[in-house]
């Protein structure tokens, strides 16, 4: 008779923590897997369109801080679009000599394409078409 109290007792225990283990997983599970895709693309030889060269010439920005950003920056998730075609893009941000920038980068198979530059903390005029 005891042991049926026990099992009775351990069941709902059971069902709780797996219901846990999956809201945890719901909630966490798919970050890790876009950290890790964001991972994938900082291994990609870049590529820089038109429009992020223009850019990253009227606003004073370079490759190296470009690479810099890409590689130790955070992903502003607000501003991504992982379901972008042909490839997921990316917001990835971080702050350089008090200037806080934001790099749209497209992870695509063979290559991460530098679409846009922008720097948060000041307005430029560009002519970028």
């Amino acid at each position: 008779m005891l042991n049926k109290f026990k099992k009775k007792k351990t069941a709902p225990i059971s069902l709780a923590v797996l219901i846990i283990i999956i809201i945890a997983y719901c909630i966490i599970g798919p970050k890790k897997n876009i950290d890790q895709r964001l991972a994938d693309f900082r291994s990609l030889p870049l590529a820089y369109t038109t429009h992020a060269k223009c850019r990253m010439a009227c606003r004073n920005i370079n490759s190296s801080e470009v690479i810099e950003v890409i590689k130790f920056g955070k992903i502003n998730y607000q501003k991504s679009d992982l379901k972008d075609k042909p490839c997921a893009t990316y917001a990835v941000e971080k702050e350089i000599d008090q200037h806080k920038i934001r790099i749209i980068v497209a992870s695509c198979k063979t290559v991460a394409k530098v679409i846009t530059v922008i720097d948060l903390d000041q307005e430029f005029e560009c002519n970028c078409n």
